[in-house]
């Protein structure tokens, strides 16, 4: 915008001509100078002066909007742009201060892929966003600042690596927390889930992919997923049944494997009603554990505990 501004001289009262900007500062707007065009009064033609001014002034502001336009045009049109994602840094710090970058580098592995680059990208996807293997490996280029060199026939390659080195790399990266931030194990959390899988038939008998009681009321073949967690809900361990194990059939085998991989005594387990059967706690209890289930009281068995 153009700023006439009066002034006293010795020579008189003069008007200071300037194209000027605004901006804001702290909710404040103020105005900066683009171009100093001198006093009105100087010019032996006033009205060309103002003229040139003026021109000067639509030229600037139509050069400024043109280089809005193109700007915005290159970032969000351009085919070739690419939107960046900065924030799994934080995510990957928490990965790294695993050191499962020491854990590969004794695995027996001749693969040309690096495993723990896998691990690493799919488990932060997971958290960002999740999706198929396929979907996720197209997106491999949006972390910012970092270099992942793997195809997607290399992720479903070192599927069953993972799958063989399941216990041992759970077992590591428990080590790797108790030295890290310490863990308490007088008390375990533990839940089943399940998760579908998108095929019309059930596997085999022995298979892990078999119809039962979907939490999400899929008729697909289904995958039941046993957590372990500590005091702080950080996971410890995990297991996988086939998808016509009872939530409640999962508990014993779960514990027996908890207590052997990780030299524990006793655990006192928390876990809701689809745990609470009479076999469970017969076994936490001969088992010398101890255990916090949830009960429904209802009719007369309910009023005879109440008693």
């Amino acid at each position: 915008m153009i700023r006439y501004d009066k002034h006293k001289r010795k020579d008189g009262i003069k008007t200071q001509v300037r194209v000027v900007e605004g901006y804001r500062v702290d909710g404040k707007i103020k105005q900066k100078t683009i171009k100093d065009f001198g006093y009105l009064e100087d010019q032996t033609n006033q009205d060309e002066f103002i003229a040139s001014v003026k021109k000067f002034d639509e030229d600037y502001k139509k050069n400024k909007l043109l280089l809005k336009k193109n700007t915005r045009k290159k970032f969000f049109e351009d085919d070739n742009s690419i939107k960046y994602n900065y924030g799994y840094k934080f995510l990957s710090a928490i990965y790294d201060s695993l050191k499962l970058d020491e854990f590969f580098n004794k695995v027996n592995f001749k693969g040309d892929y690096d495993l723990n680059s896998i691990l690493k990208y799919f488990a932060i996807q997971r958290i960002l966003n999740p999706a198929s293997k396929r979907h996720t490996t197209q997106t491999i280029r949006n972390f910012y600042g970092e270099s992942v060199e793997f195809k997607l026939s290399d992720v479903y390659r070192s599927l069953d690596k993972f799958s063989d080195l399941n216990t041992d790399l759970q077992k590591y990266i428990n080590d790797r927390v108790v030295k890290l931030i310490g863990r308490n194990f007088d008390y375990g959390f533990y839940d089943v889930t399940n998760y579908y899988c998108e095929v019309d038939f059930p596997d085999e008998a022995g298979g892990l992919r078999q119809r039962g009681a979907s939490k999400e009321h899929k008729t697909d073949p289904i995958i039941q997923f046993g957590l372990f967690m500590d005091e702080n809900s950080l996971p410890v361990c995990m297991s996988i049944f086939p998808g016509n194990t009872s939530d409640s059939l999962t508990i014993q085998p779960t514990m027996n494997k908890i207590k052997e991989n990780y030299n524990l005594k006793k655990i006192i387990a928390v876990a809701d009603k689809g745990m609470n059967s009479s076999k469970n706690i017969d076994y936490l209890i001969n088992t010398g554990n101890g255990f916090v289930f949830s009960q429904i009281l209802k009719g007369k068995k309910g009023k005879d505990i109440m008693k």
